[in-house]
């Protein structure tokens, strides 16, 4: 739905759901449609962030304000369009020239912003000084506000983990799946998640790897303690938390990323796993992992997220050790899908050889990548200082110089922008087959294969002796003895020799093995 010039867009935003219990919602919907009726605008729609930060900006990258964002981009929001809103803190509490950034981004695309609390109206060719000011002042302020509460939050919490590790005070932390707090608030076991845990344990004692673990519980019907079925990286977090022994280890936030805080506290949870165990299989289990292609370093699977399973639909895993493998992850937790193993290389092979000839270049633009991340860096710094220059002018004032510079700052922040979409929308030169084959043996290539039939939204379906690119063809393959003849539906054929597993078969039935191949 395209909104008309003549359409109004409430705002709405709380950060707790005891604000949402409270006057919070009323009283910003009551004030937007009063507007409205002042101002002869017709409210098209209320748009609610509940339970929402907006201190790092979460309303605008996940939350409701989000959405909003994306239809302005995509144009679905005609200029002219008012988006009322409580606030300019209803709106961001993020540092001074993110939360500008973001009301400017706003405003270039043609809404016009009203705040309610100060009776002011925003727009992009109309704004003042005076008013650039006042938004400054106001967003400077919510962010010190959020700042000092979380300060203040974060200080709190230290006192308590200090409490916890110095006195053994239990402090209301979320406790491992298989406890819980029970109605006096002590700390209780769940006996049917405790044995769970207990039978994973006897499974990777018993001498099975991650994922012969997970084939194990699964067949024998054992759920994890979510009550899900098993997978490797649950056996990964099982084998890693000293939870199961009793030891807590406090964490905290550090730049979005998750740390942990101080020294680990021993014998603060219940333990449901006896150390010697723990450590047993905890030595044993490093480096028994499934291979899904390296997220650093050496880009192994091509595909990870790309192929499926077309019997069941589950993903496709990539395994094996000398000679790799796609294997239904269905399949190999033993949760009943019988789909064969397919050769990877078979694959590979096939859906690049295809793609390229038809057209499809999938090793990208031929700049240096260099050049592109020089420009991102180079808008970066540009961000920075126009940061600079307008807390100097809520501080400073405006004079004709700031003018001139922000000006100047503003043409070469359009000139990076401009000169990064076109590098990364470049037109790509045609690659030939020798090029495909010398990009697959690089490591830092294979990354850029990946990244690109990403990009080209390629999705693979593996059947028996089948797969079929979505949308695009479908490839079988015949054994011929000495070889494997691929074929697609459009006239596409590949030789592939007869090696690895298959090659052993056939070397078994060849000496007349009477015995029964997997």
């Amino acid at each position: 739905m395209i909104r008309e010039n003549n359409t109004a867009i409430s705002y709405l935003r709380y950060s707790s759901t005891q604000q949402a219990k409270g006057d919070s919602y009323r009283r910003q919907f009551e004030a937007a449609e009063n507007y409205c009726k002042q101002n002869g605008l017709t409210l098209d729609e209320t748009i609610v962030d509940s339970g929402v930060s907006a201190f790092k900006g979460a309303n605008a990258q996940i939350g409701a304000l989000s959405n909003l964002i994306k239809d302005m981009q995509q144009g679905r929001i005609q200029k002219g369009v008012t988006l009322i809103i409580e606030s300019l803190d209803r709106l961001s509490r993020m540092e001074v020239m993110k939360a500008f950034r973001l009301l400017s981004e706003l405003l270039e695309k043609g809404l016009i912003v009203v705040t309610l609390s100060d009776n002011q109206v925003y727009k992009a060719e109309d704004m003042e000084i005076t008013q650039l000011i006042i938004s400054l002042t106001i967003m400077s302020r919510a962010h010190e506000e959020s700042l000092v509460k979380s300060r203040r939050i974060s200080a709190l919490w230290e006192s308590r983990r200090r409490a916890a590790a110095e006195e053994g005070k239990h402090i209301k932390v979320t406790l491992p799946s298989w406890l819980y707090w029970d109605e006096n608030g002590q700390m209780a076991v769940d006996e049917i998640k405790a044995q769970r845990v207990v039978a994973a344990f006897d499974v990777l004692m018993s001498g099975s790897g991650r994922a012969a673990a997970v084939s194990k519980l699964n067949s024998m019907g054992i759920l994890s303690p979510s009550g899900s079925t098993w997978n490797t990286s649950m056996i990964q977090r099982l084998t890693n938390t000293q939870a199961v022994i009793g030891h807590f280890q406090p964490h905290k936030q550090v730049k979005g990323k998750r740390e942990p805080a101080g020294d680990l506290i021993r014998d603060y949870f219940i333990a449901i796993i006896d150390e010697k165990t723990y450590w047993t299989v905890r030595n044993r289990s490093k480096g028994k992992g499934t291979t899904t292609g390296a997220r650093f370093g050496r880009m192994s699977n091509l595909f990870t997220g790309i192929a499926t399973c077309k019997k069941c639909g589950g993903a496709m895993r990539f395994c094996g050790t000398s000679y790799k493998y796609l294997a239904c992850r269905s399949k190999t937790e033993g949760l009943g899908c019988d789909l064969p193993f397919m050769p990877y290389h078979h694959v590979e092979r096939a859906v690049l050889t295809w793609l390229l000839e038809n057209g499809r270049d999938i090793l990208g633009p031929k700049f240096n990548p260099e050049e592109l991340e020089k420009s991102r860096a180079l808008l970066e710094v540009n961000a920075e200082q126009q940061s600079n220059l307008v807390e100097a002018i809520a501080s400073l004032g405006f004079n004709a110089g700031i003018q001139k510079k922000l000006e100047s700052l503003e043409e070469e922040a359009k000139r990076l922008t401009k000169e990064i979409e076109e590098k990364e929308n470049a037109d790509y030169s045609k690659s030939d087959l020798p090029e495909l084959i010398a990009a697959v043996k690089d490591d830092a290539k294979r990354h850029a294969l990946a990244r690109e039939l990403r990009r080209l939204n390629i999705q693979l379906e593996i059947g028996v002796d089948t797969v079929h690119i979505k949308d695009e063809v479908t490839f079988t393959r015949e054994n011929k003895s000495q070889y494997w003849l691929w074929q697609s539906d459009d006239g596409f054929t590949m030789k592939v020799e007869i090696e690895g597993y298959q090659k052993k078969i056939d070397t078994l039935r060849k000496n007349n093995f009477n015995r029964k191949v997997a």
